[in-house]
C-alpha cells in the first residue's frame, strides 16, 4: 500500500501498533503518511488520536512535533527526528533513536541505541545491550539484561543494574544518589573537581582508583572486596557494585561513537524499500534475529565464565594472604621464644577448584535453545556453576 496521507494536527498523539519491523521518522508536514509491506492496515482516527496498526512492517513518516506512542513492535523499530514526546511500550527486537526530545522506553527485548537526545531520557528494562550518546537532559536507567555503556551529562535517579559490563561516562552533574551494579566489570569516568563519594564493592576484588584532575593526584590498585574514596564534600553518593573488577578514574575519554550502527540500520531499511513490488520483498531492517539470539547467549555464557575465573582468582589472593599472614605470625612467635633456627615453611595454598567446563556451559546453553529454561534461569544455573570457587 503506498501514498497513505492523513492530515493532523499539531496535538494529535500517534499511536502505532506493528506486528513487524517500523521505521518512523519525523518531517516538515502537516500529516503522517505511511507505507506497509502488506495492503491490511487499521487507521483509526479521532480529534486527539491517530491509531495505526498493521501486521506487517510500516515505514511511517509524522509531523517533527508529534508525540509518539509505540504500543507493539513485534520486530525491530529505528525512530529518528521528532521534537515531540516518544513512548516506546514495548518492542520485540531491537530499538535504535536518534534525534529526539523526550524519550520514554518501558520494555526492548533486544539491543537498544540512543543518539542525540535534547531533554530527558528514562529506560525501564532492556534485554540485550544499552548504549546512549549525547543526551543532554536527565537520564534515569533501571535493567539492562547484557552490557551498558552510558554518556551522561546530567543525572537524575540514575538506578542501573546491568546483567554484563557496564561503564558510565560522566560530562556533568552527578545528582544527589546514584546505584551501579553490573554483573561483570565496571568502568566510572569522571569529571574533574568531584564533589562526591563512592561506595565501592567488587566481588573480583580488585579495585582501580586513577585521579590526575582533582585536588590531589591518586593512583591506587586495592585488593580487597570493599572500598570507600572521597571528594570534595561528598555530596553525590554513589553506591557502585561489580561481579568484576572496578576502575574510577577522571582520564579524559571519548566513548566509542554509534551513528555508522544507526546509518547501516537505515541504509538496510531502504535497500529493501528498494524491492518494494517484489513478490518476495517484505520490509525490514534484514537482521537474523536468531544469530543475534546465539550471539547474545554466548556472551553472557562468556560474561559468566570470565566472573567465575576473577572469583577464582580472588580466592587465590585471599588464600595466599592468609599464607603470609600466618608465616609472619610464626616468625614473631620465634623470636619471642627466641628461636634462632629458619623459620617453618608455610603450607601450600590448596589448588583452585576447575573452572566451569564447556561441557557444562554446553548443557546450559542447550536447556536454554530447547526452551526448558529462560535466560534468567541459565544464568542462576552458570552462576551456581561457577560457586564451585567458593566451596
Amino acid at each position: 500500500m503506498e501514498g497513505n496521507a492523513i492530515p493532523v494536527s499539531e496535538s494529535t498523539n500517534i499511536i502505532v501498533k506493528v506486528s513487524g519491523d517500523l521505521f518512523l521518522h519525523g518531517e516538515e508536514q502537516s500529516e503522517v503518511r505511511f507505507i506497509s509491506s502488506e495492503d491490511r492496515i487499521r487507521v483509526n482516527q479521532t480529534n486527539e488520536n491517530l491509531y495505526v496498526e498493521t501486521h506487517a512492517s510500516l515505514d511511517l513518516s509524522v509531523p517533527r512535533g508529534a508525540n509518539v506512542i509505540i504500543e507493539k513492535i513485534g520486530g525491530s523499530a529505528l525512530v529518528e527526528d521528532l521534537d515531540g514526546s516518544f513512548l516506546a511500550q514495548k518492542v520485540g527486537g531491537d530499538l535504535a533513536l536518534r534525534r529526539l526530545a523526550n524519550v520514554s522506553i518501558q520494555k526492548v527485548g533486544g539491543t537498544c541505541l540512543v543518539e542525540q537526545v535534547s531533554g530527558m531520557l528514562s529506560a525501564h528494562k532492556i534485554g540485550g545491550d544499552l548504549t546512549l550518546r549525547q543526551v543532554d537532559g536527565p537520564v534515569e536507567v533501571e535493567i539492562v539484561g547484557g552490557q551498558a555503556d552510558l554518556q551522561l551529562t546530567e543525572v537524575g535517579a540514575l538506578n542501573v543494574r546491568a546483567g554484563g559490563d557496564l561503564t558510565v561516562y560522566f560530562t556533568g552533574s552527578m545528582g544527589a544518589r546514584s546505584s551501579l551494579r553490573a554483573g561483570g566489570s565496571m568502568e566510572l569516568f569522571l569529571p574533574p573537581n568531584l564533589d562526591a563519594r563512592f561506595n565501592l564493592t567488587s566481588i573480583g576484588e580488585l579495585i582501580r582508583l586513577d585521579f590526575n584532575r582533582q585536588e590531589a593526584v591518586m593512583r591506587q590498585e586495592i585488593e580487597a572486596r570493599e572500598y570507600e574514596v572521597s571528594f570534595g564534600e561528598g555530596s553525590a553518593v554513589i553506591e557502585a557494585r561489580a561481579g568484576g573488577d572496578i576502575m574510577l578514574t577522571d582520564r579524559e575519554e571519548e566513548p566509542e561513537p554509534i551513528s555508522d550502527q544507526l546509518d547501516d540500520r537505515e541504509e538496510a531499511w531502504k535497500e529493501a524499500s528498494e524491492r518494494r513490488g517484489f513478490p518476495s520483498w517484505s520490509a525490514g531492517f534484514g537482521f537474523d534475529r536468531s544469530s543475534a539470539w546465539a550471539d547474545m547467549i554466548s556472551r553472557r555464557a562468556q560474561e559468566a565464565a570470565r566472573r567465575a575465573e576473577q572469583r577464582a582468582q580472588a580466592a587465590v589472593r585471599r588464600t595466599e594472604a592468609q599464607i603470609r599472614a600466618a608465616a609472619e605470625r610464626d616468625l614473631r612467635r620465634g623470636a619471642w621464644s627466641g628461636w634462632s633456627g629458619p623459620a617453618p615453611a608455610p603450607s601450600p595454598a590448596p589448588p583452585p577448584a576447575e573452572p566451569v567446563t564447556e561441557k557444562e556451559r554446553l548443557m546450559v546453553l542447550q536447556m536454554l535453545q530447547d526452551q526448558k529454561i529462560t535466560i534468567e534461569q541459565a544464568e542462576k544455573l552458570l552462576a551456581a556453576l561457577e560457586g564451585k570457587f567458593n566451596r
